[in-house]
C-alpha cells in the first residue's frame, strides 16, 4: 500500500522490482517517489532519501547494470539537498543519486536505454541555461552531455520505446518532427543511423496518443 499518491512507473532491476510514483510511503516503509524490493531480503526499501517530487519513468542502463536512470518532476532528492533536474542516474552500488548531463527544465516522462546513450523525453525544452532539446534528446555517452534529436519535435512526448527494428518510437501531443520539418501526427520513428525523423503512415488525428508498443510480429499499437 502506498501514502501520499500512486505509481507511475515499474522496472525490474537485476534482482529487485523498483516502483516510481508521487506516493511518500511504500509498504509501510518510508519512500519518497521511489522504492525498490529485494527478494533475497522479502523487503522495501527507499533507495538514498527519493525524490521531492513525482517519478514517472525508471531504466536500468544496457552498458552498466549498476546504473540505473530515474526521470519525472523533481528538482531535488527527498532531502532536498541536492539539486536533480527531472532526470538523475542512480548508481546501485554506492546508492547515491545524480544529476544527469545538467538537468531539464521541464518532466521527464520517457527513459530508452541504448548502447549510445540514454534517450530521455517530455515536457522540456532545454538543458537549463545551455542547450536545446524540444522534449526529446540523447545523452550521448561519447560527448557526456545531452544532444537533440534533429531540434526535436513540437508538442509534448508521452512515451518513447526502442522498436525491433533498433530504432526509437515515439508518441504523443506533436503534430511535426525535425528541422525540416516533417509532418509527424501524434506518432514519429527516429532512425538511429541516418539520425533523422521519420513519418509513420498517417498518424493520428486530434487526439494524443499516450503509450505505444509493439507485439511479437513487429506490428506496432498505440492508444
Amino acid at each position: 500500500n502506498t501514502s501520499g499518491g500512486v505509481p507511475h512507473a515499474v522496472a525490474h532491476v537485476n534482482e529487485d522490482i523498483y516502483v516510481g510514483g508521487s506516493f511518500t510511503q511504500w509498504n509501510g516503509t518510508v519512500a519518497f517517489r521511489i522504492a525498490t524490493y529485494t527478494d533475497g531480503a522479502a523487503a522495501w526499501n527507499e533507495p538514498e532519501s527519493g525524490f521531492n517530487d513525482d517519478v514517472f519513468a525508471i531504466q536500468q542502463s544496457v552498458i552498466d547494470t549498476n546504473i540505473v536512470y530515474v526521470g519525472g518532476a523533481f528538482t531535488q532528492d527527498g532531502a532536498t539537498i541536492k539539486t536533480i533536474r527531472r532526470i538523475s542516474e542512480y548508481n546501485i552500488d554506492t546508492d547515491t543519486f545524480t544529476e544527469l548531463g545538467g538537468g531539464l527544465d521541464d518532466n521527464c516522462s520517457s527513459i530508452v536505454a541504448h548502447p549510445t546513450g540514454v534517450f530521455v523525453a517530455g515536457r522540456f525544452i532545454n538543458v537549463p541555461s545551455f542547450i536545446t532539446l524540444n522534449r526529446i534528446g540523447l545523452y550521448d555517452y561519447s560527448l557526456a552531455q545531452f544532444t537533440d534529436l534533429d531540434t526535436g519535435v513540437n508538442d509534448v512526448v508521452n512515451k518513447i520505446i526502442l522498436g525491433p527494428d533498433g530504432n526509437l518510437y515515439a508518441a504523443g501531443f506533436f503534430t511535426q518532427a525535425g528541422s525540416g520539418p516533417i509532418t509527424a501526427n501524434r506518432v514519429a520513428k527516429w532512425n538511429i543511423a541516418t539520425s533523422t525523423w521519420e513519418s509513420l503512415g498517417q498518424g493520428f488525428g486530434d487526439n494524443s496518443v499516450s503509450d505505444i508498443a509493439f507485439d511479437n510480429f513487429g506490428v506496432l499499437y498505440a492508444i
